[in-house]
């Protein structure tokens, strides 16, 4: 690998607006200069590894802040393989970091999860193949509402314990950044209080928080909920639920936008209420993601200890019910600008900008700035990937 890269005559989507006929350069996997293609000097091109992108989009790499698993392999295996599968799957779909998500299960295996996932951070030669990169971990449950719980499995379900997540959070070495839970459990606001006094995001989901509860858990510190309008109560006129408190309130929310989980119109609403700045997309993928009809039939692939299957381009259990989304960033950010009829380079925004905003990571992430990560993706006009680059190398 070169170690400067310059890409040329690039639709650029930066944070606050669109260069046509832009330039990028990369040098030791950072972007250093983003400007128009005309301010070029012969000089910059010495040296360099020149790729003319001939007015395709040039982007920052998605930032998944959900992700249980996918190609075939599941986190909760609890295997340093299929932490590495997961991640080599999601990195070639666009989403060059990502939060690792493990829902409620039997303490045993959230343990032997984490710390499959710290075994292959410290093992990680950075000089390997790139796979997307493990930002932080996402404990989704076990503090969740028996009544919203999902698919998560009924008898794992806890009540609210703050020494019982510092455990998890001990275990984790501090990877564990984000915590979902209910928050009208009792003791669900000291919960979430706790959660955020070891420097970690409580957020709100698998919920069925009355208004006024839901609103007490925000004031109380949460700061994303997850995956609106699945798994929490929904909003009547008269009890506006879970549902209304979040759009009521500028509290920042996750979104699935495969076209099943969610309405198209609930989505266009969504948007239109809480505004780009305030919305992240997130797959919530599973394993069977990335798997096809057959090879799912041949093969048991099991969620929340349920058996899954894919039919009719969907995961569903055995019952027909649909179980969870087998979405890819790639896809997802295509949905969120036609669902919500956005501009592209505000759906984008939704994938990179806004989660790296919440987990802190501005500085390294997000944005088509000098001195954040090179982490790239390329789309043609018919928003088709094309290219995907992670810290200045070539991918896809």
């Amino acid at each position: 690998m070169l170690s400067r890269i310059l890409f040329v005559h690039a639709r650029l989507l930066t944070p606050d607006q669109e260069i046509e006929g832009g330039y990028l350069i990369v040098q030791e996997g950072q972007i250093v200069e983003v400007g128009p293609s005309s301010n070029l000097k012969a000089d910059d091109f010495k040296g360099a590894e020149v790729y003319d992108l001939q007015g395709k989009i040039l982007a920052p790499g998605f930032i998944d802040l959900q992700v249980n698993g996918g190609g075939g392999r599941d986190l909760l295996e609890g295997s340093e393989g299929a932490v590495e599968a997961v991640a080599r799957f999601h990195l070639r779909h666009g989403t060059t970091s990502f939060l690792p998500t493990l829902i409620t299960s039997p303490p045993s295996e959230l343990f032997a999860a984490i710390q499959a996932i710290r075994g292959f951070l410290r093992k990680r030669d950075p000089e390997e193949e790139p796979v997307s990169e493990i930002l932080s971990i996402h404990l989704e449950g076990p503090y969740i509402s028996e009544e919203k719980r999902g698919v998560h499995p009924s008898e794992w379900i806890r009540p609210p314990s703050l020494p019982e997540l510092r455990e998890y959070w001990a275990a984790s070495g501090g990877l564990l950044k984000l915590v979902t839970l209910a928050p009208e459990q009792p003791g669900g606001l000291e919960l979430i209080q706790g959660v955020k006094e070891f420097g970690a995001i409580p957020a709100i989901g698998h919920t069925d928080a009355t208004y006024e509860e839901a609103v007490d858990g925000i004031r109380a510190g949460a700061l994303l909920a997850t995956h609106v309008f699945n798994a929490m109560r929904g909003f009547h006129h008269r009890e506006p639920g879970t549902v209304g408190a979040i759009l009521d309130a500028p509290i920042v929310t996750s979104f699935v936008a495969d076209g099943l989980h969610v309405h198209e119109a609930a989505l266009r609403l969504l948007y239109r209420v809480k505004g780009t700045d305030h919305l992240i997309v997130i797959t919530d993928a599973v394993s069977i993601a990335g798997v096809d009809e057959q090879q799912a039939a041949e093969r048991e692939y099991r969620l929340g200890g349920q058996r899954i299957i894919i039919k009719e381009g969907k995961a569903v259990n055995l019952q027909g019910t649909l179980a969870a989304p087998i979405l890819t960033m790639e896809e997802a950010v295509k949905n969120v600008a036609r669902f919500m009829g956005c501009p592209f380079r505000e759906a984008i925004q939704m994938a990179t900008v806004n989660p790296a905003r919440l987990l802190g990571i501005e500085d390294r992430k997000g944005r088509l700035v000098p001195g954040r990560d090179a982490d790239l993706v390329i789309f043609d006009e018919a928003l088709n990937l094309e290219g995907v680059w992670s810290k200045g190398r070539e991918v896809l």
